[in-house]
């Protein structure tokens, strides 16, 4: 009977996959204390991320309004849930409620990160028609409403290397990886430019940054493989693509890469045995509605 306590109980299991047992305790927490905003907000994320229950987050949210006269967070809550549905214009206008109303710093970041996400929704869409202008101030106006975030800068530099800009898509890739060392997608599109551009050492280092940052990147095991394969390092190679064979066994590029591989080594058998299982998978893949 404790709602702080279930309050954090339920997050933990929330925390740990257990969604079902963590909405209940949220919604115990929620129902014996009223006040307990955070609860509500928690209960009302979790519908949203877990199984698209838009609705039901809706609902928590409406409900937690009338009993709310402080309703900074759960704006900025309901323009979460919006972004998440994809209802751009409308998260917008919760965000930016949300940023208007705070009453305290962290509520405040809170907002500014949901209308970065807004931004950078809405330069997606605009990159996806060619309108990469455009795009890119919504990218730069993402950055600005949370430095920390480094998607806004891959895009950017993805934005300028369909322009054929490249080195100010090297430049914005750059400023990803500083803003997030993590961020597997930023060293992998640098590494790519990097190769593409004729830099081979400095890909390599890239794409081996990208595997470090997701082992489980199978894209980017397959393209260390073929930078190490064009710098003639045969055994690195091989390894690498053997190791997206492991992560992806249906994987055709890595298939056809090793096996051209084999073919250079006259290991005529392996390739033929990769060969026609790449050819396998093309032809379930066009066979897929």
């Amino acid at each position: 009977m404790q709602a702080e306590v279930c309050y954090a109980l339920g997050r933990e299991h929330l925390r740990r996959g257990e969604i079902h047992d963590g909405e209940r305790l949220l919604r115990s927490a929620w129902a014996s204390d009223r006040t307990l905003v955070s609860a509500a907000a928690a209960l009302a994320r979790s519908h949203a991320q877990h199984g698209d229950r838009f609705d039901d987050a809706h609902a928590v949210l409406d409900d937690a309004f009338q009993d709310e006269d402080s309703t900074d967070l759960l704006l900025v809550v309901r323009a979460e849930v919006l972004i998440d549905e994809g209802r751009v214009e409308d998260a917008r206008a919760a965000a930016q409620a949300g940023l208007d109303q705070a009453s305290t710093e962290t509520t405040r970041s809170a907002a500014r990160a949901a209308l970065a996400r807004v931004y950078n929704l809405e330069g997606i869409e605009l990159a996806g028609t060619g309108e990469y202008e455009h795009a890119l101030f919504c990218f730069k106006r993402a950055a600005d409403h949370d430095p920390n975030w480094s998607s806004p800068h891959v895009n950017v530099g993805a934005c300028f290397r369909n322009m054929g800009r490249e080195n100010r898509a090297l430049a914005a890739y750059r400023r990803a990886v500083v803003v997030d060392p993590g961020n597997s997608i930023a060293h992998h599109n640098l590494g790519l430019l990097q190769r593409e551009l004729g830099d081979l050492p400095a890909a390599r280092v890239a794409l081996a940054a990208a595997i470090d940052a997701d082992t489980a990147n199978i894209e980017a095991w397959v393209d260390l493989g073929a930078t190490l394969t064009a710098a003639g390092e045969r055994d690195g190679a091989e390894t690498c693509f053997r190791q997206a064979l492991d992560l992806d066994p249906d994987h055709e590029g890595a298939c056809m890469r090793l096996a051209d591989l084999l073919t250079r080594d006259a290991r005529y058998l392996e390739a033929a045995v990769l060969a026609e299982r790449a050819s396998d998978i093309a032809t379930r893949r066009q066979r897929q509605p």
